[in-house]
C-alpha cells in the first residue's frame, strides 16, 4: 500500500481497570498507548439495530496502519473524522498481518458508544 493512502491519524487505546476502592471490579478505562498512526480508514456499511425498543445506528469500518507489532486486538481505535466528530472503534477483527510481508496490518473495526 502506498503510504499516501493513509490519510487519517488514529490513536490506538489499551483499557484499564482502576479499583474503585468497593471491593471486586473497578472503573473501566482507556489510556491512549499509540498516538498520531497513519491510517486508511474505509466505512464498509451502516445499518440499524433495534435492540430492547431503542435504535441505534451501527457502522462497521476496515483500517489499515503500518506494520506494528503492539497493536492487538484488545485495543480500541480513536479516530476524529473530517466534520470533527470523535468515533471510538473497537477491534472485532484483526489485526491481521496483509500479503504476509509484516508491511501492513488490516482490521475491522465497530462503532461504539465512548
Amino acid at each position: 500500500m502506498r503510504s499516501g493512502l493513509l490519510r487519517e491519524r488514529v490513536v490506538f487505546q489499551t483499557k484499564t481497570e482502576v479499583s474503585d476502592g468497593m471491593g471486586s471490579g473497578g472503573t473501566e478505562t482507556w489510556t491512549d498507548t499509540l498516538s498520531g498512526v497513519p491510517a486508511a480508514v474505509w466505512p464498509m456499511r451502516g445499518d440499524e439495530l433495534v435492540d430492547n425498543m431503542k435504535l441505534e445506528q451501527r457502522i462497521d469500518y476496515r483500517i489499515r496502519t503500518r506494520w506494528d507489532s503492539s497493536i492487538n486486538s484488545a485495543m480500541r481505535i480513536k479516530w476524529t473524522d473530517h466534520q470533527g466528530t470523535t468515533h471510538y472503534l473497537d477491534i472485532v477483527d484483526g489485526p491481521r498481518n496483509t500479503q504476509g510481508t509484516y508491511r501492513m496490518l488490516e482490521m475491522l473495526a465497530e462503532e461504539k458508544d465512548a
